[in-house]
């Protein structure tokens, strides 16, 4: 999948959007990394809705999860207290919406430990463990630019031990979309608009589509 191109990103599950706070020098979901403006303070960092979470300011990111990967990731989220029926990220995985069409900006071998998100860049050099095993390294940005290569980078990982000990659920690769170019007109207001970034084409949004800001 390039980078920059917008697709419709298909088998992987709409996890929310987060807002990385304004002159961040690279990409990621965790606050190890980057300053993260939260959803509600001390407890989620993830939005539901894009329009809130671009009122915040700073730089949206649509995020999904591959879909082999939501049953593990929510018992993790369960193990850690964060459970269905709070209209949060576990709603969102449970009910497998499609992540939003976007320009896929790369991808990001990640996990959930101690109640927070972990990068492979937060912990303690596996980035370079990585790259000299299999030559595979983040662009600029700080992530991965080809899928195949984030996918092949979590199974080594996981495989050589050094994710798990790191983070007890091991390190998944998530795709990331960016968001904050999308246009607040609807394209074509109907249930199938998916929030695009291509300009509207039918003027502004008459309220009748629910993906609508």
């Amino acid at each position: 999948m390039a980078p920059d191109t917008e697709v419709v990103i298909d088998d992987y599950v709409f996890a929310g959007h987060v807002t990385v706070a304004a002159g961040a020098k690279r990409l990621s979901v965790s606050d190890c990394l980057v300053d993260l403006v939260p959803a509600e303070p001390g407890w989620d960092d993830w939005f539901g809705d894009f329009a809130n979470a671009a009122a915040r300011g700073g730089t949206v990111l649509t995020a999904g999860i591959p879909v082999e990967h939501v049953e593990r990731l929510l018992a993790d989220l369960a193990a850690a207290g964060w459970v269905r029926g709070s209209g949060g990220l576990p709603d969102r995985l449970c009910h497998r919406l499609p992540v939003p069409a976007g320009h896929v900006l790369g991808f990001e071998p990640i996990g959930f430990d101690t109640g927070t998100w972990h990068s492979w860049a937060c912990l303690g050099g596996l980035v370079d463990d990585v790259r000299a095993a299999t030559g595979i390294r983040p662009a600029g940005n700080g992530l991965i630019q080809a899928e195949a290569d984030a996918r092949e980078a979590a199974r080594w990982l996981t495989a050589s031990g050094l994710g798990a000990r790191r983070c007890s659920s091991g390190l998944q690769p998530w795709c990331w979309a960016l968001a904050r170019a999308r246009s607040r007109r609807c394209r074509a207001c109907c249930p199938r608009c998916r929030g695009t970034t291509r300009p509207a084409r039918r003027g502004p949004c008459s309220g009748s589509c629910p993906r609508c800001p």
